[in-house]
């Protein structure tokens, strides 16, 4: 039997909505996953008030995290003091620390460190680290072994 025009006309109308699905469900995915994969620009810098510090200074260190040029919430800024490559201290930062306009500040106590160098790196999702370099000068008195220790008596 030769089809009529009516189920022709249903056939192009099944057709039409099948189409126009397919182009809302398409139109609704895309507009689910364009805005998350869409990249935010993350800046960082750190800085210190000095290059040279002796064990009993402190080391005030600052710095920016901006993201998308606004303060730098949801990027987890971490701050690690690394010896060569060995992690001497670190600290994160909350979004509730972050100013305004991305500063953060911590202030560091090297009373405990050896004398050398150490580098100071700060980290952020979303870019690469940055890092400043220091120098420690230990100012904790180590005994000299070719004198008597006063605080043993004498045989």
């Amino acid at each position: 039997m030769p089809p009529t025009l009516l189920s022709t006309n249903m056939g192009v109308n099944v057709l039409k909505k099948s189409l126009i699905t397919s182009l809302i469900a398409t139109f609704l995915f895309l507009n689910a996953i364009l805005p998350a994969s869409a990249a935010s620009i993350v800046k960082i810098t750190v800085s210190t008030d000095a290059e040279q510090y002796t064990s009993g200074n402190v080391i005030n260190v600052s710095g920016t995290v901006l993201k998308d040029e606004k303060a730098g919430k949801g990027t987890s800024p971490m701050l690690q003091v690394k010896k060569d490559n060995t992690i001497v201290e670190s600290y994160q930062w909350k979004d509730s620390e972050i100013g305004a306009n991305g500063e953060i500040s911590k202030t560091i106590n090297p009373k405990k460190y050896e004398s050398g160098y150490y580098t100071i790196q700060l980290s952020a999702k979303g870019t690469d680290l940055t890092s400043v370099s220091v120098e420690v000068v230990s100012t904790i008195n180590k005994p000299d072994p070719s004198k008597p220790d006063p605080s043993k008596p004498d045989p």
